[in-house]
C-alpha cells in the first residue's frame, strides 16, 4: 500500500488537504491528511500540488525525421515536469507523417525507450487511404491494455467505421445494428465487432457493384451472449484452419483470440446459411464482472 499525503489535492470541488490510498498502481481510498495506515509507505507532498493528470489531445512530436525539433524523449519530459500523464500525438511534422500502417509502426518503433508519460498516437485520413482505416484504427488502439470492454463501447467502435465506410461506399452500403439496450454492460473482447464487420465489407460488399447489407446482432441466452455478424454473399480468401473449416485469415487470429480468452466456456462459427448469406456467430460467457477471466491456460482448447 502507498498513501500519498499532502495539503493541496485537487479534487472536483477545490484543493483540500487530504491522503490517497494506492494499491496495485490503483486508487483505493481518499483518506484524511493524517492517514498513516500500519506497514504503508508514506509519501510526504506538503504544499506541492498533487492533482489528476492532464491529457493533451493535440501535441506535435516530430519525431521520426526532425527530432532536432523535438522528439519523444524531450516532449514526454517537458510534459511530465508540468503535470501532462498523456500525449495523443497529431499524424503531420514526422517524416512519414502518420497516414498508414508502416508509418504508425515507424512512429512506435521510434517512440520505444524514450517516453516519460504515456503517448497515443492519431492516424491521417487523406485521399487514397480510406481502406486501410481498418488496420490504423486497430493500431491507433493497439496501446490499451483492456482485454475486454463493454458491448457498449465496441458498438461505438463499430459505428465510427461503418461511418467512415459509408462515405466510401454511399448507397452501396447498408448496415444494420440490432442490439437490445440492456445486454450493452456485457464485457466482450475489445475490437471484436469491427474487424468482424470490416471483413465482411472488405470480402462482400466491397467486390459486388450492386453492393449489400451487413446486420450485427447481440442476444442474450440464458448465461451466453451470442453476437452475430451477417452479411450478403461471402467472403473470399478464406483458407482451411486445422478442422478443415475454411477461415480468412482475420477470421483464424479472432478464433484463435477466443480460446486465449475464454477457452472451452466460448463457441466460434464461420459459415454460409444456406440463404446466400455468410454468418459469423460467436457465444460468450455473459459477465459484467471481468473477475474470472480470462481463461485459465489449462482451459484453452480449440473450439
Amino acid at each position: 500500500m502507498l498513501v500519498i499525503r499532502g495539503r493541496r489535492l485537487v479534487f472536483p470541488d477545490g484543493e483540500r488537504a487530504a491522503s490517497l490510498h494506492v494499491d496495485a498502481g490503483r486508487i483505493v481510498a481518499i483518506g484524511d491528511a493524517r492517514d498513516d495506515p500500519r506497514g504503508a509507505e508514506v509519501v510526504e507532498c506538503g504544499a506541492l500540488v498533487v492533482s489528476p493528470g492532464i491529457v493533451d489531445s493535440h501535441v506535435h512530436i516530430n519525431d521520426p525525421g526532425r527530432a532536432d525539433w523535438e522528439g519523444f524523449e524531450t516532449a514526454t519530459r517537458a510534459a511530465a515536469a508540468g503535470g501532462i500523464t498523456t500525449l495523443l500525438d497529431m499524424p503531420l511534422n514526422a517524416i512519414p507523417a502518420t497516414t498508414s500502417v508502416a508509418a504508425l509502426h515507424e512512429k512506435a518503433r521510434a517512440a520505444e525507450g524514450k517516453t516519460w508519460v504515456d503517448v497515443g498516437f492519431i492516424g491521417g485520413v487523406v485521399p487514397g487511404n480510406v481502406s486501410a482505416l481498418g488496420d490504423l484504427l486497430r493500431l491507433s488502439l493497439d496501446h490499451t491494455a483492456r482485454q475486454e470492454i463493454t458491448l457498449r463501447e465496441e458498438l461505438v467502435f463499430v459505428q465510427r467505421y461503418v461511418e467512415i465506410q459509408r462515405a466510401r461506399f454511399r448507397q452501396r452500403l447498408t448496415v444494420t445494428i440490432d442490439v437490445p439496450v440492456g445486454l450493452e454492460a456485457a464485457l466482450v473482447p475489445s475490437l471484436v465487432l469491427q474487424p468482424l464487420v470490416e471483413n465482411a465489407i472488405r470480402h462482400a460488399i466491397e467486390p459486388s457493384t450492386e453492393g449489400g447489407h451487413v446486420w450485427v446482432r447481440a442476444e442474450r441466452a440464458t448465461d451466453k451472449l451470442v453476437l452475430t455478424v451477417e452479411n450478403d454473399g461471402a467472403p473470399n480468401g478464406s483458407r482451411p484452419d486445422s478442422n478443415g473449416r475454411r477461415y480468412g485469415v482475420g477470421l483464424a487470429n479472432l478464433s484463435a483470440r477466443l480460446v486465449q480468452l475464454y477457452g472451452a466456456a466460448h463457441a466460434f462459427r464461420a459459415m454460409p446459411n444456406g440463404d446466400g448469406r455468410f454468418v459469423v456467430s460467436l457465444t460468450l460467457p455473459y459477465h459484467t464482472d471481468p473477475a474470472p477471466w480470462p481463461a485459465p491456460p489449462q482451459m484453452a482448447t480449440t473450439p
